[in-house]
């Protein structure tokens, strides 16, 4: 959503929908489809189980799954240590945003764990 919000911002009388990009383009759609679909199972897993352990956030993030806005791609453990630095702020705000809805204090144990 923030991507969209910032292609728009950027493009105003455009929209885009992420697809199988050109060969020429590829080396850079990975990473941001590879953030995209992280943040997205990891929002999904939180709102969906807000007790959720450190395994089972993990094991939500590496595995593909029928979360809206993600592709069809298993990733692996590099590749979850990869894109951390990004992701993991990501997520904690979205748990701070969410503290209403339920106790942050453990999901945020979770979110930093990810960073060992």
């Amino acid at each position: 959503m923030v991507l969209l919000k910032l292609l728009c911002a950027i493009f105003p009388t455009a929209r885009f929908k992420l697809l199988k990009p050109s060969p020429a383009y590829e080396r850079l759609y990975k990473p941001i489809q590879r953030k995209l679909d992280f943040c997205l199972r990891g929002t999904g897993c939180i709102a969906a189980n807000h007790t959720v352990n450190l395994q089972g956030a993990i094991a939500a993030l590496l595995q593909a799954g029928p979360q809206p806005g993600t592709s069809q791609s298993a990733y692996g453990p590099e590749e979850l240590k990869e894109e951390t630095p990004f992701v993991a702020p990501q997520l904690a705000a979205f748990v701070k945003a969410s503290a209403r809805h339920f106790s942050a204090t453990r999901t945020s144990l979770i979110i930093s764990a990810v960073y060992i």
